[in-house]
């Protein structure tokens, strides 16, 4: 029995569930929005309260905590630079879901989880990744171009 345990376990292990909770967590604030099923968001609104509550502070060691969770300086740094100096007056309530409607495999109702107030978010992140130069298809025409001359 699960007597005196809160919390949703969402059909997985202590570790794996804090893993799926960061990587929500880290979506969230680089993306400003993200599609979940209802169960995952109702779960990581609490905890990202709770981060955006510890960056508000804006400290050295609000800062090293959230890294100790997050695990990545430049999200960190947006949070307490870019993202927590946004809501103004707000003390709670940093998170928005939106239904969607249900999913056709399973039947999960999908949700939209975004940051209240935070207009310049929405746009997604461009990737850092230098693109890919395609050497094999330029050197595969020159050499069909050698034989039939």
């Amino acid at each position: 029995m699960r007597h005196q345990r809160a919390g949703k376990r969402l059909s997985r292990g202590r570790k794996t569930r804090n893993a799926l909770l960061r990587n929500l967590a880290l979506s969230l604030f680089k993306y400003g929005q993200i599609q979940t099923t209802e169960a995952k968001a109702k779960v990581a609104r609490p905890l990202i309260d709770k981060l955006l509550t510890q960056a508000r502070k804006g400290t050295l060691d609000a800062r090293r905590k959230l890294f100790a969770f997050l695990g990545d300086r430049t999200i960190v740094e947006k949070l307490v630079a870019e993202l927590v100096p946004k809501p103004g007056g707000r003390t709670s309530g940093f998170t928005r879901i939106i239904r969607l409607g249900k999913r056709i495999g399973d039947g999960a109702m999908v949700v939209k989880m975004e940051l209240v107030e935070f207009p310049e978010t929405k746009a997604a992140v461009k990737p850092t990744r230098k693109p890919t130069v395609r050497t094999k298809t330029i050197k595969r025409k020159t050499r069909i171009q050698k034989k039939t001359v």
